[in-house]
């Protein structure tokens, strides 16, 4: 093989291309990866709250418990609160 006939333009170029394409295919498939993680993520949040909402609204007006790793929350609606506190707060008329 003759070196002197040897294209190093035309291989540098080529070789340019290849790693500009590899380049641009990686950094596309990483931003489509963080993507569907956000999504994965919000889509996660929603479901937690939507569950928190309908475990807090039930009707027998009872505490639930909220659990993250060791730690535990006890919670319950405000307005069941409030409820039962006008409930045990009315007086008492006494009848003649």
């Amino acid at each position: 093989m003759n070196l002197s006939n040897f294209n190093w333009k035309a291989t540098l170029l080529s070789l340019w291309v290849i790693f500009s394409f590899l380049y641009i295919s990686w950094n596309i498939y990483e931003g489509f990866k963080i993507s569907v993680m956000q999504n994965a993520y919000i889509a996660g949040q929603t479901d937690t709250v939507n569950k928190l909402l309908e475990q807090a609204q039930n009707k027998e007006c009872k505490p639930f418990n909220v659990y993250v790793g060791d730690k535990k929350a006890d919670l319950i609606n405000v307005t069941c609160l409030q409820q039962s506190s006008k409930e045990t707060s009315t007086p008492v008329v006494p009848q003649k």
